[in-house]
């Protein structure tokens, strides 16, 4: 696989997003969250469809290609640069549509087809990851702008989230592709140590969101189900280290009243992670 990393967010990178919303850098878990927001949102100026066509997105009707996630990340670059209050917005009833083409997760099946080599899909997850990376900065600066809102940015944490959950799937079936007399073993397996070290880095910054953000109840719960539905492929897969910090701040986060009912989904997540690694360090 003959490409680099460095045009990836680095591992900080989702921790910014995960505390976009907070203003807190610390990771260490806290016997009580901030309170909710109370503001409201910020009002919807986004466009219609047929508008972002015009300044070039793809079409929202069909799942979007690793190629087109690139584009659609220039496009919403610059619009957030000159009007970051245009960018399309989580179920609104002018931009939902488009928004929901770029979270969608219809565009990942075809990192998943085995009829494509894997070292090809691998780099098109990659190039998209990258690409989703781009369009989450873009929304973390609307953001600070109060242009956007937290509904945005914790739907961008779950695509992010889903995307890692795929990479990693796609690392563990090119690491056995590896010849170490292969003069590209070297770049392969350094490619693989960046996915590793960003994967740790996505589920802090996760964590870190559920800890310190001021997410309102809505926001807060659909957070939670990113969670749930991701974390139980990608903690397995963690270095010791970096799992055993994961359940130990999950553990605590199970004692903090965060919402009625979502508690009761920390503990069962925290469960569910505690038991597959009990069997990873059984003989």
């Amino acid at each position: 696989m003959s490409r680099s990393c460095r045009h990836r967010l680095g591992p900080a990178g989702l921790l910014v997003l995960a505390a976009a919303t907070s203003g807190c850098g610390s990771p260490t878990p806290s016997a009580r969250r901030p309170a909710p927001r109370e503001d409201a949102p910020p009002p919807d100026y986004s466009l219609t469809a047929a508008e972002y066509r015009k300044l070039g997105l793809p079409v929202p009707a069909r799942p979007w290609s690793a190629a087109d996630m690139s584009q659609a990340a220039v496009v919403l670059d610059t619009l957030a640069r000159r009007h970051p209050e245009q960018l399309p917005r989580y179920q609104s009833d002018v931009s939902g549509k488009v928004f929901a083409r770029l979270t969608s997760a219809d565009q990942l099946k075809t990192f998943r087809d085995r009829s494509v080599p894997i070292a090809k899909r691998l780099t098109q997850a990659l190039d998209c990851e990258a690409a989703i990376k781009q369009v989450a900065e873009s929304y973390m600066a609307a953001a600070r702008a109060r242009a956007v809102g937290d509904p945005e940015l914790v739907e961008m944490l779950g695509t992010l989230l889903r995307l890692a959950v795929v990479i990693s799937v796609l690392a563990d079936e090119f690491r056995p592709t590896l010849n170490p007399k292969d003069p590209a073993y070297a770049e392969g397996a350094d490619q693989l140590a960046q996915i590793r070290d960003e994967l740790a880095a996505t589920v802090a910054g996760s964590v870190l969101a559920l800890e310190k953000s001021r997410l309102r109840p809505a926001d807060l719960s659909r957070l939670v189900g990113h969670i749930q539905d991701t974390f139980p492929v990608l903690v397995p897969r963690l270095l010791p280290k970096a799992r055993a910090d994961t359940l130990k701040r999950l553990e605590a986060l199970t004692r903090v009243p965060l919402l009625k009912g979502l508690q009761v989904n920390v503990r069962r997540l925290h469960e569910k992670l505690k038991q597959a690694a009990a069997k990873d360090r059984a003989p």
